[in-house]
């Protein structure tokens, strides 16, 4: 079940209730390159990128539409459930499935300070610690996202005249970043999307005043 409005600069918010599933993973090897099968979506490795990850047409299908979606690490943005919502949307229950016919590929790539869902819980903690030292943690995450998706278009992987970009929470937020800056992304999509990191609680104990600047320059 889901509702929507429009929010500042044109990005969609979107509020979901998710009912979740469980069922166990596998690895699958297809073409020499490794791939996980979680909650029947199947995600591989981006050669040569070893922070992103992909679902949908194989990368050797060449230039297709594609969704780049953040929410937690790369593959559990793809691969675990509720949080791979979208992806199972878009790709279908798995590559060279029926949901994948329309030939849509996700691409994803972790988020700083993700890893183990215990790693994913605390991670705003060494948000915060980042910006109370002065580092610019969000915008420099957003400039290597950026540099992934240029090169993803470079090498082929991506139609960009059909690129769309998503993202969970505080996905959400680095998703309109960046397509703030990219002129290729056609669509912006947000699922219940951290809009002000201030906003936040664990931000507001952020006392920098270089860190508190740099945070407020992230509002959408």
């Amino acid at each position: 079940v889901g509702s929507g409005r429009c929010g500042r600069n044109g990005v969609v918010a979107v509020s979901m209730t998710v009912t979740t599933t469980r069922d166990r993973g596998r690895v699958v090897r297809t073409g020499g390159v490794r791939k996980v099968e979680e909650h029947n979506v199947r995600h591989g490795e981006v050669p040569g990128m070893s922070a992103w990850r992909y679902a949908g047409p194989e990368l050797d299908d060449g230039e297709k539409p594609a969704v780049v979606y953040f929410a937690l690490t790369a593959g559990q943005s793809l691969g675990l459930d509720p949080f791979n919502g979208l992806t199972r949307e878009v790709v279908g229950d798995r590559i060279g499935g029926e949901g994948d016919s329309a030939g849509v590929r996700v691409f994803s790539m972790t988020l700083p300070f993700h890893g183990s869902m215990e790693q994913n819980e605390i991670a705003f903690r060494n948000w915060v610690m980042s910006y109370e030292n002065g580092s610019d943690l969000v915008s420099e995450y957003c400039d290597r996202a950026l540099l992934g998706i240029q090169e993803l278009i470079r090498r082929g992987w991506i139609d960009p005249k059909r690129l769309g970009i998503a993202g969970l929470s505080r996905g959400a937020l680095i998703a309109s970043l960046i397509a703030a800056r990219e002129q290729n992304v056609k669509a912006v999509l947000g699922f219940a999307p951290v809009t002000s990191l201030l906003a936040l609680r664990e931000f507001q104990q952020v006392e920098n005043r270089e860190g508190r600047d740099q945070l407020a320059r992230l509002d959408l």
